[in-house]
């Protein structure tokens, strides 16, 4: 009875080892690539696409695309996106803008843009006007 007892008691602490090994490598793993990935390295850790999305279609969104400033390859942890959010909101008939990373690598940009319905002039420049009165884009 008694070696049949020590045997059981040595299978669980083989197993528990086991289990305690993998999982100590796993964890270590899983460690190094959020090291990476927050350090900038490999191919989780770069900003692969810029997609724009707009609450009006047929918009050229060209000057915003312009105005993020982020050029695919950039490091996706080190790309300030307050600062990305405030160039694109910037921009003449953006009404208001918000920027967010993904996991895949994308950054993702949604904006709401002025509905233009009128305009006027002062004789020399137009101003266009949006449909809660703002003045669109003011002439430098």
């Amino acid at each position: 009875m008694q070696i049949c007892d020590i045997l059981m008691g040595m299978k669980k602490s083989i197993w528990f080892w086991i289990c305690f090994v993998i999982a100590v490598i796993t964890a270590v793993y899983f460690a190094t690539r959020i090291f990476m990935i927050v350090d900038g390295r490999g191919r989780l850790a770069r900003i692969r696409t810029v997609s724009i999305t707009a609450d009006q279609t047929g918009k050229d969104l060209r000057p915003i695309a312009a105005a993020t400033g982020v050029p695919p390859g950039a490091p996706t942890f080190k790309t300030d996106l307050d600062a990305v959010c405030a160039r694109v909101a910037a921009v003449p008939g953006v009404r208001a803008a918000a920027v967010r990373r993904t996991g895949n690598g994308n950054l993702s940009i949604r904006v709401a843009l002025h509905h233009t319905i009128a305009q006027w002039t002062d004789g020399d420049k137009f101003f266009p006007i949006s449909t809660d009165g703002t003045i669109v884009q003011r002439p430098a």
